[in-house]
């Protein structure tokens, strides 16, 4: 009894002790992957900004404004769901989308991120640089109304994580009362 428990603590001691020795070697890896000790600076890389467009709507605005500010190379996508409402979109989209080309996918299963990843995949091949995605989002007054509301945006992000050379931004909306 005694002698059983006693092999449970230095079973326990060995199995801390392993498990201690592991966090410190990952915490050492990426110190080494962190440091700037011999490193030089890369080239700048170019950046393609794409706009996600639900609808054309005022929440759209600060987000086109703010893809502007940020490259020459500057997009607007429509994942499709519903083909039918398509055309009041592009209709909405001349006087509203400040210059930027709208680009429509199709969706067949109502999906958000297939084809988005689609699409990414495309502009990472087609220029071997960073990609913004900005993904407009109206926050509203009281925090209960978010539950009324699709949460697109985090899903999009937790998709879009760990991603390589794909940053992704909300640009918020607040609406009032």
């Amino acid at each position: 009894t005694i002698r059983s428990v006693a092999w449970l603590v230095v079973v326990a001691i060995l199995a801390l002790e392993w498990v201690f020795a592991r966090i410190n070697r990952h915490y050492r890896a990426v110190a080494s992957q962190l440091t700037l000790i011999g490193h030089t600076l890369p080239p700048l890389k170019k950046n393609t900004v794409i706009v996600l467009v639900p609808a054309v709507h005022k929440g759209i605005l600060p987000a086109l404004q703010y893809a502007k500010s940020l490259g020459q190379d500057t997009r607007a996508v429509h994942i499709e769901m519903d083909p039918e409402a398509t055309p009041r979109l592009r209709n909405e989209w001349e006087p509203w989308g400040q210059g930027i080309p709208l680009l429509i996918l199709e969706s067949p299963y109502r999906s958000l991120v297939e084809p988005l990843f689609r699409y990414l995949d495309e502009v990472q091949v087609e220029r071997d640089h960073l990609v913004t995605l900005i993904v407009p989002e109206f926050v509203p007054a009281r925090g209960w109304h978010r539950l009324l509301h699709n949460q697109s945006g985090l899903l999009l992000k937790v998709a879009l994580l760990f991603r390589k050379d794909v940053i992704v931004t909300n640009v918020q909306y607040h609406l009032t009362e």
